[in-house]
């Protein structure tokens, strides 16, 4: 989903149910009205285009022909949320005459940040401190440090659980990825090869052994991981994967949380 539905949907991903919109609404609404005749036409001019390119459908269904639909999303983070939010509110307490009336509306803008419930920036589930310096879960840690210590080579090549593997390019980038993201975004599914194009037919069996643990598929999937060439498979305890990978030349090496790590053997 893309345009202004898909823009709050991410917003309500990243950040739960908040205020972002609204106030950044709002706050465009404030500089375009406080501006010179040339900030106007500025500010007109690339709320249009925004308009155009970012908070439609049309646009993602006609430039996704020529584009990658799957990173189109990514003109979202174009829209300056934080700078305009932060120069109104800088431009609305230095306007202010006196101390009592700056520290009133810095106070208005603290409490539209942190919020009221379920309508701030900040909710319950965005206000943490990090687990290490990746902000990545220990389990996840746990799983890449398995990898290290036992790997022969510098760049591994690696399948992961999808939150595994869009994790390890944060804690070590030079981990090459079996699956590749476009698979993912494609193909991320329990459903059949019908539909999926040929190229990604290898990927799509190894999506389905890591991402939703199903055996049945051992002679595509072996093909899959020889073309590959694929070092360690990381992917969830629950599975029972053990057997199914030892017949296929993976060995469990250890497990970190609710995931194990599977090195080819020799």
């Amino acid at each position: 989903m893309y345009g202004i539905e898909g823009i709050v949907q991410t917003i309500r991903e990243y950040a739960g149910e908040s205020a972002f919109l609204p106030v950044f609404f709002i706050c465009l609404a404030a500089c375009f009205c406080s501006a010179g005749e040339k900030g106007k036409k500025r500010i007109a001019s690339l709320f249009c285009l925004s308009v155009v390119f970012v908070f439609n459908n049309l646009a993602m269904k006609v430039l996704g022909k020529f584009a990658d639909t799957s990173t189109y999303y990514r003109f979202l983070w174009a829209v300056p949320l934080f700078l305009v939010i932060g120069h109104a509110v800088t431009k609305a307490v230095a306007g202010q005459k006196r101390l009592w009336q700056k520290a009133f509306v810095a106070a208005l803008a603290l409490i539209v940040f942190f919020g009221w419930k379920g309508g701030g920036f900040f909710t319950e589930g965005s206000l943490r401190v990090w687990e290490n310096e990746y902000d990545i879960s220990g389990e996840l840690m746990g799983a890449y440090r398995l990898i290290e210590g036992d790997a022969k080579e510098e760049s591994p090549v690696v399948i992961f659980d999808m939150e595994a593997q869009m994790a390890s390019r944060i804690y070590n980038p030079s981990i090459r990825w079996g699956i590749s993201r476009n698979a993912y975004v494609k193909y991320n599914d329990a459903e059949g090869y019908k539909n999926v194009e040929k190229r990604y037919r290898p990927e799509k069996a190894l999506i389905h052994a890591v991402n939703f643990g199903m055996q049945t598929e051992s002679g595509r999937l072996g093909k899959a991981l020889r073309k590959k060439k694929v070092d360690y498979i990381v992917t969830f305890t629950a599975f029972g994967m053990d057997a199914y990978f030892d017949g296929l030349g993976y060995g469990l090496i250890g497990e970190s949380g609710s995931r194990s790590v599977y090195a080819r053997k020799g």
